[in-house]
């Protein structure tokens, strides 16, 4: 298989179902999907394994979603893996055939997307940061969820599982120091996500802030706080309030 799809979820009875049917529902490639479990106990396990011959179900205790992530990578032997969160679907069904046929044409290790956020079916984030080439003056312009990466790379550099909500924000950084990285963005629309998950959630607010500055001190010791502010401009530029998205492609 040329691309792995991972999905990590505890205790999201109400969102895995819609996930697992976006990915086993794509057509026009063969892609193998793991999902890891940190062994849920709210039904969320048993509705995954009704798609057991469809998908590799891991249900082990974990320490957080990097920690699951770097589980779900171990399994993989794709050239390719991709994310897609609990409770996240895909746009359409040939969403994946079209992530892997630009990557494969371009020759690319690595490329990333556009992504809306939902909250209760209403759009109130559009994330289209267009990046002409990456580097740690832009990496936080990048969509995490859509990045699509090749194996070898995840498997080298790895998600710090110290960080319990930022550990992307330490990922891209890292990323984006790598010397001729093969990267690209396409602006197009490729995951509807449901607003409220960790990294959105008000209540980890603070320590999301915590572990940001935490993480850009080190990276940018003379001027993490610039980049911060840099980073949480973006951010708020990506809440446009619009009532349609153009979906042709």
């Amino acid at each position: 298989m040329d691309l792995t799809i991972l999905t990590v979820v505890k205790n999201n009875k109400q969102g895995i179902e819609k996930t697992i049917l976006s990915v086993l529902g794509q057509k026009k490639i063969k892609f193998k999907y793991i999902v890891v479990d940190g062994v849920s106990k709210d039904g969320t396990s048993e509705i995954i394994n009704k798609y057991r011959n469809k998908l590799t179900h891991i249900r082990e205790n974990d320490k957080g979603i990097y920690s699951a992530l770097n589980k779900g990578i171990l399994h993989s032997k794709s050239e390719y893996i991709g994310i897609l969160h609990s409770g996240d679907i895909y746009k359409n069904k040939y969403t994946l055939s079209k992530i892997l046929k630009f990557i494969k044409e371009k020759k690319l290790d690595c490329s990333s997307f556009d992504l809306i956020y939902k909250k209760k079916n209403k759009i109130v984030r559009f994330w289209h940061l267009p990046i002409k080439k990456l580097s740690y003056k832009n990496f936080y312009k990048i969509a995490h969820p859509t990045l699509v990466i090749k194996n070898k790379i995840l498997k080298k550099l790895k998600y710090n599982s110290k960080f319990k909500i930022s550990g992307d924000t330490d990922f891209l950084i890292r990323l984006s120091k790598i010397k001729n990285l093969k990267y690209e963005y396409k602006s197009m629309l490729v995951q509807i996500n449901q607003y409220g998950g960790v990294s959105t959630n008000k209540s980890y607010l603070f320590q999301k802030v915590l572990e940001d500055f935490k993480i850009l001190k080190k990276y940018f010791p003379q001027y993490y706080f610039i980049i911060y502010l840099k980073k949480i401009f973006i951010k708020i530029m990506s809440f446009i309030k619009f009532t349609k998205i153009n979906n042709n492609d």
